[in-house]
């Protein structure tokens, strides 16, 4: 998908409880690094975003970095090109985390904003 023609993102959008999602790395190490997994604001469309919008939050699928409001950090090294990459989401809690084929990472990020937010593959 060439930079910010768009993504996919969750047929709906939740505000609470627990939820877990998964893809397939296809563009580590490689072109633009803005391919993106994780939750982003309702708000944000999909289609034309490009680089890190103020209201995501997630993992760069090309570096391993998480990626939020003002984070831009290393984090994950060793994505390799269809490896797995799961998230798993506490919208009560306010925390993302990462699961890869290498292992679970744990919390990226411990206080999501409280919002309608949808799971985006961007």
């Amino acid at each position: 998908m060439p930079a910010g023609t768009g993504g996919i993102r969750s047929r709906g959008s939740q505000r609470t409880g627990k939820w877990y999602f998964e893809v397939t790395a296809s563009a580590t190490g490689e072109g633009d690094p803005m391919v993106l997994v994780g939750v982003i604001d309702h708000s944000i469309p999909v289609i034309g975003l490009y680089g890190t919008p103020s209201l995501f939050w997630g993992m760069s699928l090309h570096d391993g970095d998480k990626r939020g409001p003002g984070v831009a950090a290393s984090w994950i090294s060793g994505l390799n090109n269809g490896d797995w990459v799961g998230g798993y989401v506490d919208f009560d809690a306010g925390t993302i985390g990462f699961k890869t084929s290498g292992g679970d990472h744990g919390l990226a990020f411990t206080s999501l904003d409280v919002g309608e937010r949808y799971h985006v593959y961007v």
